[in-house]
């Protein structure tokens, strides 16, 4: 099984597959932590609004 992070997997223009483990990475888990507490909120959800 492939454990590549997806969110690097869409930086890099690549689809996660099915067998892709579209989990996360640290790096990204700690930018996430970062905004999520700078922001209150997740990133991405702009679109709402």
């Amino acid at each position: 099984m492939d454990t590549r992070c997806a969110w690097c997997l869409q930086e890099q223009g690549i689809r996660p597959t099915e067998g892709d483990s579209h989990g996360i990475c640290e790096k990204h888990y700690n930018e996430l932590m970062d905004e999520i507490s700078h922001n209150g909120k997740k990133g991405g959800d702009d679109d709402d609004q």
